[in-house]
């Protein structure tokens, strides 16, 4: 055990600098604790705050990605081109329901993934810079760099996190539900991440790499499906 003798002016400072690091290791755990709002999955979301720079850059790569595949896709001729995932359903128990690759067209008209094969259970949407919650925040932070991390909607309460993930830009989405007394309850969450410059052929800039789809059963019990990106089997 080490005395420190505080009647020693040198004592005093060498045990300043002892304690140092365990009050500032105090100061870093509590901001990371404030600053963690909530968990779903591996997805983790801070609270309700505007995004910092790194996320806003993040953010509007994203959009520019979405956006030139949307504007792509939209010139390829309907159901001609064709994509494999793999798919992967998980249920309220955490019991693989499915697990499997597939095979799909890209339908141009509706931009949506039709299945080759009878599936139900597979993300049809085509994510762009004007899916849902991700439209509105592409909108907002092309123009300002004031914009809030969250989205109120009715009854439902968006939060977005722009992040790097296993070197992939990717989105995650936070679901609540008002409880009418004031509060929010989770009722799910979403992560999307994309292509970008340098990871694949630039025509595929913006696919989704992997998509994941999170819903509560309750608790702390979650159902799952995951979409990956495998390859594109026509030459476009």
């Amino acid at each position: 055990m080490t005395i420190i003798n505080f009647k020693n002016p040198n004592c005093i400072l060498v045990g300043f600098f002892l304690l140092l690091p365990f009050f500032t290791g105090c100061k870093i755990s509590q901001k990371i604790l404030n600053e963690t709002d909530s968990r779903i999955g591996d997805m983790t979301f801070p609270k309700e705050r505007n995004f910092i720079r790194s996320e806003l850059i993040i953010g509007r790569r994203i959009c520019d990605s979405l956006k030139k595949k949307r504007v792509f896709f939209q010139t390829l001729y309907d159901r001609q081109e064709q994509f494999r995932f793999h798919g992967t359903v998980m249920d309220c128990e955490g019991r693989v329901t499915l697990n499997s690759d597939f095979d799909a067209t890209i339908s141009t008209s509706a931009l949506e993934y039709s299945s080759l094969t009878p599936r139900d259970n597979y993300f049809r949407d085509i994510i762009t810079d004007k899916s849902g919650v991700i439209n509105d925040l592409c909108v907002s932070i092309s123009a300002s760099d004031n914009v809030s991390n969250t989205i109120n909607s009715g009854s439902l309460k968006y939060t977005v996190n722009f992040l790097i993930a296993e070197n992939y830009d990717r989105y995650d989405v936070k679901k609540e539900l008002s409880d009418n007394k004031g509060g929010f309850t989770i009722a799910g969450g979403e992560s999307v991440s994309v292509f970008q410059t340098g990871q694949v052929d630039p025509k595929f800039i913006g696919v989704e790499k992997e998509r994941t789809r999170l819903i509560s059963c309750g608790g702390q019990k979650l159902q799952s499906m995951k979409q990956s990106w495998k390859a594109a089997l026509t030459k476009f």
